[in-house]
């Protein structure tokens, strides 16, 4: 029974990998590259092997995805939960690695402290391909770990050369891996003289990966080309991220912390001094951190493509040389094992309570920022983006169709040319929506903000984490000649301002209970105070059903500064109750003072408000 023992805790183990992993799956929106998955999976074969995604990512994941979308569906969870398989599968396979290059403690040990590392839990509840690529890098060390044990076994290096290829064709930065191994194999070719074996299994990697490995590139060109004003990767700062980042997860970095990931890099390395007790396990685990960590530091430096998930490979090696550490220690002492354990467990808890519950930790709020753009979009208007890929997120979380666009285009922002193009845009489209997320990258300056600022008018603004959405008017909001009115009247408020009349869309009233309302006014004195305008939706009773209290233009015109005869172009959208019965109601539109709430009276009205006409509501339609 003693045997099983660690069997039975590794199954516990992984239970709670799994809940830690399914725990909120779903809860945070899918952020810019997880959707772009989404997009290249639902576009199917052709899309996954196009020529624009082979140059940025190997098409192995999205293929999968493909195949895995059709029957679980397209939700955040679904989305999601094929990157916690694998990640469940990693667990087990770093337990069965640990366990062949020294004991079953070494093994659990490791599987307990992926199970509760911050950086492995982001990355398995992320719909992206660097938790397959971990799986298989991992899965192809532990075949050479055979194959040095074995080496004239040619099936055994046939394995290793399919899984290797595996890796590399989901993601590329698997290459660490492989040139590790690589070298490895060069040793045992010298020590062993198995030509033939490794001639195969080099035919087998170049064969397997041609087709798109022509078209890769490096994205860092790109990079380097479009945002100058973004920091170059430097040796010591992409070291230190790495430290914190595998030590106490992606989102902790205080003295503190830095102080517990060097307590953690100094029991990594007492464990590989002292745990191992034989000089090649000592050397393997050695060779498989350290040579994969310099071809990035070389590779990376002072270029732009460096982040934490490009080495995500590595962690496995991390983590198995600190669980040699904390055996170690327990042989010395289980309560000095349990401290180190402490160190490296409660900060990662730290950590993944902030990526679950602190807004500005997790990912990008595309989800509310689309919610947003839907409860106040009309039919003409566009949606600009601030990053011209920006389309995605909107045709995922959007149910109808946007007009839309994307600046700066081309890559990088030409000043002239992209002041043409919104000069297009502004003379086509009365509203613009400007949604501003990753303009490190494509915008650095804020150019296409800063220009609609000044040749717009701002009307509304919604602030979601990493993304910014902002209306704008693009029509005068001020005129100087009265236009076309869908209903024309004349009533007179307080002697100062006439209502000339109103425009009415009811095109959305049955299906989302919602009206748009235009309102003309004029003003033929100056008035002293910022007036209110109420728009209510009543019943023959004066029963609310609906209502806007604000100031002109989306709360954003100041009364006190209208110039006298100028016209004023004024937009409304009412959303009526989920409760509201059919029937026949009204709109009734005023201003009054916000600071005494006193009406403007209408004289001729002999009251304070106008009514517009009657409006027939038959219900809201099913579904909606």
């Amino acid at each position: 029974m003693k045997s099983y023992r660690h069997y039975f805790l590794l199954l516990a183990v992984l239970l709670l990998a799994f809940g830690l992993r399914v725990y909120r799956l779903e809860a945070q929106s899918l952020d810019a590259d997880e959707i772009n998955s989404m997009h290249t999976a639902l576009g199917g074969i052709k899309e996954v092997f196009s020529p624009q995604i082979l140059t940025r990512h190997p098409p192995l994941y999205f293929l999968f995805l493909h195949l895995w979308i059709k029957p679980a569906g397209t939700s955040e969870f679904a989305a999601r939960y094929f990157s916690l398989f694998f990640s469940m599968l990693s667990i087990a396979l770093i337990f069965a690695l640990g366990r062949r290059l020294l004991s079953q403690s070494l093994g659990l040990m490791a599987a307990i402290l992926t199970t509760f590392s911050a950086l492995h839990i982001y990355y398995a509840q992320e719909a992206r391909m660097y938790m397959l690529a971990l799986f298989f890098t991992l899965f192809s060390v532990y075949l050479l770990i055979f194959l040095i044990r074995q080496p004239a076994r040619l099936r055994l290096w046939l394995s290793w050369a399919v899984v290797a290829a595996t890796a590399i064709a989901s993601v590329y930065a698997s290459l660490q891996i492989i040139a590790f191994e690589e070298i490895v194999l060069l040793w045992l070719l010298w020590r062993n003289r198995a030509w033939r074996p490794w001639l195969v299994t080099q035919g087998v990697l170049v064969i397997g990966l041609s087709p798109w490995l022509l078209y890769s590139q490096a994205s860092s060109r790109v990079y380097g080309a479009v945002t100058p004003l973004t920091p170059l990767a430097r040796p010591y700062p992409m070291l230190r991220d790495i430290a914190l980042k595998f030590s106490l997860g992606p989102f902790l970095d205080s003295s503190l912390a830095q102080g517990a990931a060097a307590a953690l890099l100094l029991l990594a390395a007492l464990g590989l001094l002292y745990s191992l007790g034989r000089w090649r396990p000592r050397f393997f685990l050695a060779a498989y951190l350290v040579i994969p960590l310099a071809l990035v530091i070389i590779l990376a430096s002072g270029r732009l493509d460096y982040a934490i998930r490009s080495v995500l490979v590595l962690l496995p090696a991390f983590l198995i040389l600190l669980a040699a550490g904390l055996v170690w220690l327990r042989n010395r002492g289980r309560g000095w094992a349990l401290l180190a354990g402490l160190i490296f467990i409660v900060p990662n808890a730290f950590s993944f309570h902030h990526y679950h519950f602190d807004p500005w930790s997790g990912r990008e709020d595309l989800r509310d920022a689309a919610r947003f753009l839907e409860s106040q979009r009309q039919p003409n208007d566009l949606i600009l983006f601030d990053a011209p890929w920006g389309n995605e997120f909107i045709d995922y979380y959007l149910t109808e169709p946007f007009h839309q666009a994307g600046l700066p285009d081309p890559l990088p922002l030409n000043p002239e040319a992209t002041i043409a193009q919104l000069q297009g845009l502004v003379s086509q489209y009365p509203r613009i929506w400007l949604i501003s997320w990753q303009t490190w990258f494509s915008d650095p300056t804020l150019f296409v903000e800063s220009w609609l600022s000044k040749n717009s008018v701002t009307f509304t603004e919604g602030y979601f984490p990493y993304v910014t959405v902002k209306g704008y008017f693009t029509t005068p909001t001020l005129l100087t000649e009265v236009p076309t009115i869908e209903h024309p009247l004349v009533a007179e408020l307080g002697g100062m301002v006439r209502l000339l009349g109103y425009d009415l869309d009811k095109g959305e009233l049955a299906s989302k209970g919602r009206l748009r309302l235009t309102l003309y006014w004029q003003s033929f004195k100056p008035l002293d105070k910022d007036y209110k305008v109420f728009v209510h939706f009543v019943d023959k009773d004066l029963r609310f059903y609906g209502q806007k209290d604000n100031r002109p233009l989306f709360d954003q015109f100041l009364t006190s500064q209208w110039p006298p005869g100028d016209i004023l172009r004024d937009n409304y959208q009412i959303d009526l109750k989920p409760d509201t019965p059919p029937g026949e109601y009204w709109l009734l539109v005023g201003m009054y003072d916000p600071v005494t709430g006193q009406r403007l009276d209408i004289p001729a009205l002999g009251q304070n408000y106008v009514p517009l006409d009657a409006i027939p509501f038959g219900g809201r339609a099913r579904g909606h």
